[in-house]
């Protein structure tokens, strides 16, 4: 897994960095999930999704620790049809809308918590935790 996170740059160059890593990637014995860390280009409208120049893209800003601030996040991905190019197939193999990290262990209620997990999971968005998990409760985990 390789996450690529040029997003302090120009969109010129966070495409030409993209597509440079996948060639790097695709000479390579071994397979590799690559996620583009793009959100503020729209990578689902662009070549990261339709033609897998990435195989994860996200679609979002950080995430909050907040209810009301993840669901936000999710309303907009629904608004602007970022699966349209989702699936597990295509070129360098599946592709995936990710709505950043779950925040788990923080300041929402075990119920909120809940509720994000179960909105990953249907979105359907990679699932990566934002905690140290050698700290998390055993209901959050």
């Amino acid at each position: 897994y390789i996450k690529n996170c040029v997003c302090n740059t120009t969109k010129a160059l966070r495409a030409h960095a993209y597509k440079d890593m996948r060639a790097a990637i695709n000479q390579q014995s071994t397979s590799v999930v690559y996620e583009c860390n793009n959100a503020q280009d729209d990578p689902w409208k662009g070549a990261e999704a339709s033609q897998r120049v990435c195989n994860i893209w996200t679609v979002t800003g950080d995430v909050p620790d907040s209810f009301t601030g993840w669901l936000s996040e999710v309303d907009k991905a629904v608004e602007n049809n970022v699966n349209r190019f989702a699936g597990p197939s295509g070129n360098n193999g599946g592709g995936w809308s990710s709505l950043d990290y779950l925040q788990v262990g923080g300041q929402q209620t075990l119920d909120e918590y809940k509720a994000q997990m179960s909105m990953w999971a249907v979105f359907p968005s990679p699932i990566f935790i934002g905690t140290d998990v050698r700290h998390i409760s055993e209901d959050n985990l």
